[in-house]
């Protein structure tokens, strides 16, 4: 039996879907990378058990996925590109959380872990595809 290739590059880039890779996973890691001056997530990094870290973003409106095969994020230019680096996993207090879910939809990537926490990666101004992005945390019902 030949053993399946990852894709590599970009996953999807819409304004709806569902990241299959990512139901009911152990989160392994969770980085942000932000603007330096006013702390904008730029992208965001996301690790499970067994996969490679895949990333995260918005854009006018759009999601997009991406798995560039990255085995670990490279942190090394952070002072010349003028970001920062957060570790969200531990700063939204994520560490050992089993994602239930992954999915795009009105211009939010939004991860559902069991027992309905969520975290979520939206426009500041939704509708208004110019307006920066945000992370809110939902907390467990």
């Amino acid at each position: 039996m030949k053993e399946e290739t990852p894709i590599s590059g970009r996953i999807y880039q819409d304004t709806d879907f569902v990241v299959s890779d990512f139901s009911n996973v152990l989160l392994e890691g969770l980085l942000g990378m932000e603007d330096l001056e006013d702390r904008e997530p730029l992208l965001v990094f996301i690790k499970i058990k067994d996969k490679n870290w895949n990333r995260f973003f918005l854009d006018a409106g759009t999601g997009f996925w991406e798995n560039w095969q990255e085995t670990e994020v490279d942190q090394s230019e952070a002072h010349i590109d003028e970001v920062v680096y957060v570790d969200y996993k531990a700063k939204y207090q994520l560490d050992g959380k089993e994602i239930e879910s992954v999915r795009c939809h009105n211009s939010q990537i939004i991860i559902t872990f069991k027992g309905t926490e969520q975290f979520i990666l939206r426009e500041i101004n939704p509708g208004d595809h110019n307006t920066a992005s945000e992370i809110i945390v939902i907390p467990q019902v």
